[in-house]
């Protein structure tokens, strides 16, 4: 199972989140974004941990890879 984090959760990031709910061996872990409630919201809807800032999702201690949503 890859575990993967999010880096923005606009709407591309959300994209990228659905893509990886579908995949079998994928599990989205972590979503961070500046704006929390954004964070929260589709980390919410995927059963993720929401962050404020990539520095957080990256120290989370968990090894997932990342993905850029958008530009940071």
């Amino acid at each position: 199972m890859v575990k993967v984090g999010i880096l923005g959760a606009g709407f591309m990031g959300g994209m990228h989140a659905e893509v990886y709910q579908n995949l079998p061996n994928a599990e989205l872990v972590a979503v961070a974004d500046r704006d929390l409630d954004k964070a929260r919201k589709l980390a919410g809807k995927y059963g993720a941990i929401a962050y404020s800032t990539a520095e957080d999702l990256f120290a989370q201690g968990s090894s997932c890879r990342k993905r850029i949503g958008r530009n940071w």
